[in-house]
């Protein structure tokens, strides 16, 4: 190889790595639930499920359910209804629990 055939490589090289970090990193970014569970006393990750809501999740303890913003500041107790297919979605979760 010539030298200049080496610099092109390594330089090639060099900017494929450096777009595959972020993507590695991404990856191994922690689960958003872990630190939304801390702020709830007595929660686990486990109980916290994605809700149709963007921005919000499920907090599901046995038949309980509640609603929590992501941010951890905000729930709503109460049945969540689609109004669209006029569907109690937390009466299906509430049988998927049980």
């Amino acid at each position: 190889m010539t030298i200049r055939v080496r610099i092109l490589f390594l330089g090639l090289a060099s900017v494929f790595a450096a777009v595959a970090l972020p993507a590695d990193q991404a990856v191994q970014k922690a689960d958003p639930r872990v630190e939304l569970a801390g702020k709830i006393p007595g929660t686990t990750p486990e109980e916290l499920h994605a809700s149709p809501i963007p921005g919000m999740y499920e907090l599901v303890r046995g038949t309980d359910i509640a609603y929590v913003t992501a941010d951890g500041k905000y729930a709503i107790s109460g049945d969540l209804y689609d109004l669209a297919a006029n569907d109690n979605l937390t009466e299906v979760r509430r049988r998927m629990s049980a």
